[in-house]
């Protein structure tokens, strides 16, 4: 799996109030939900890449998978990872 969220969330409980003061309460709250939405979607890196294939079940190319609706629900949390992900970056310059 493909699922940073252990890590972000021990992150914040190691250095949480750093970062809030670093980079405000509410940064630390969308890494926070950050977390969240890669242990909820962190299988779809490799489902999108390599399809799914379950026991009794047929496999499923990405194309398969990766419908509208998919895309519609996941492209503003990963723009919302692109932007946290570069202010946090952007901090330390």
């Amino acid at each position: 799996s493909h699922d940073p969220s252990a890590d972000l969330l021990n992150v914040l409980r190691l250095h949480g109030k750093t970062l809030e003061q670093r980079l405000g309460k509410a940064t630390v709250r969308q890494i926070r939900r950050l977390a969240l939405d890669a242990k909820q979607y962190g299988d779809w890196h490799i489902w999108s890449t390599y399809g799914k294939s379950e026991p009794g079940e047929p496999y499923r190319s990405p194309t398969q998978l990766c419908t509208l609706d998919v895309v519609a629900d996941l492209m503003p949390r990963a723009r919302r990872a692109v932007a946290l992900a570069t202010r946090f970056a952007e901090s330390f310059a």
